[in-house]
């Protein structure tokens, strides 16, 4: 999709240990990381930092972008080797939007 520099994706957990038949996630884990045998995933959170097509040559991005797991040093590149749990701060010449929504899945309510 034009424009969408980076996609992330944290799935939510709930460990289903009877503190409560909420199917609210009690942590957020990242796709690919072991589930325990108990639990179950409720929700997923995605965030999408999106870029203009065009840069401005006035205006310069001093913005470092820390979300989902890209909390760690700060990168210029999200491509740079090591850069896959870094914050980005771009400092280049366009404009930027980060963007996140939380979806609720609807039907592990109230199921073990």
């Amino acid at each position: 999709m034009p424009g969408v520099e980076d996609m992330q994706i944290e799935l939510g957990w709930d460990s289903g240990d009877g503190t409560g038949d909420t199917a609210a996630p009690v942590r957020y884990v990242q796709p690919g990381t072991p589930s325990p045998a108990n639990g179950r995933i409720v929700s997923v959170r995605i965030w999408l930092l999106v870029r203009s097509e065009q840069p401005e040559g006035t205006y310069t991005d001093n913005n470092t972008y820390q979300y989902a797991s890209r909390t760690g040093t700060a990168a210029t590149s999200l491509s740079a080797s090591g850069a896959a749990d870094a914050a980005y701060a771009p400092a280049d010449h366009y404009r930027r939007l980060l963007v996140s929504r939380t979806f609720y899945i609807r039907n592990v309510m109230g199921a073990n």
